[in-house]
């Protein structure tokens, strides 16, 4: 089954007319809604068609026909054609997309604060995304536990190591970066060495000096999400 269709999309395949009439007398709170474009007949079919939508339609609906969910499946029934709709934890591209940003910009900072500090839980890390979301948590864990010891491994000393975060470093370092890329004309989302930069406290060189006229050894390793590059005098 292909759950793909749209709302205005699935209505058009709905071949009883006056269920079809039915449904395009609504508009859904949520654009989370993915229907299957397959439209059955018979004796032994329960349902016609299918879509699989957001619990916040689902309760639209449930409110809108006068009718219950029975576990997961919301059935809207007219001269004997049904539609099921199936409550799931889908949502919109929109929504996804957000959620997303969101992730990755909180397990970005979780991840810098776990070079210096231990991350054992998802208040550890300060961010609100992580405590409401335990799941979204335990899928960044192994980062957040393994990033400093990986680290470690090159630098063995990480506090002698300045660490800035790409995203909120407001310093000349990452001045530095924004110019260094307009003067090759390129954009600075373009060409992202890093998410996560650790330099050397003992360099008596601004980072603008070592970027600019200065070679460095320059290591980089990837720790699951976040990318880190050290520069080493």
């Amino acid at each position: 089954m292909a759950y793909e269709l749209k709302y205005s999309d699935f209505l058009k395949i709905i071949k009883n007319k006056d269920l079809q009439k039915e449904l395009l007398k609504i508009k859904l709170p949520d654009d989370a809604f993915f229907g299957d474009p397959e439209w059955k007949e018979g004796k032994k079919v329960k349902f016609n068609a299918q879509a699989k939508t957001s619990e916040e339609n689902i309760k639209f609906l449930e409110k809108k026909f006068k009718t219950k969910s029975v576990q997961l499946n919301l059935d809207i029934s007219n001269n004997g054609f049904t539609v099921r709709f199936i409550k799931s934890g889908k949502t919109s591209n929109s929504s996804r997309n957000s959620l997303g940003k969101k992730l990755s910009d909180a397990g970005e900072l979780g991840t810098v604060l776990s070079l210096t500090k231990d991350i054992l839980t998802p208040s550890d890390t300060g961010q609100k995304i992580f405590i409401e979301n335990v799941q979204a948590f335990s899928a960044w864990f192994l980062t957040f536990k393994y990033t400093k010891l990986a680290v470690q491994k090159i630098v063995k000393n990480i506090n002698s190591y300045n660490i800035l975060h790409d995203a909120t470093d407001t310093s000349e370092f990452t001045k530095v970066i924004e110019l260094f890329c307009k003067k090759i004309k390129m954009s600075k989302d373009s060409w992202n060495p890093a998410d996560i930069f650790i330099i050397s406290k003992s360099s008596n060189l601004t980072p603008i000096r070592i970027q600019i006229t200065r070679t460095t050894i320059s290591r980089k390793i990837t720790i699951s999400r976040a990318t880190i590059s050290i520069a080493i005098p």
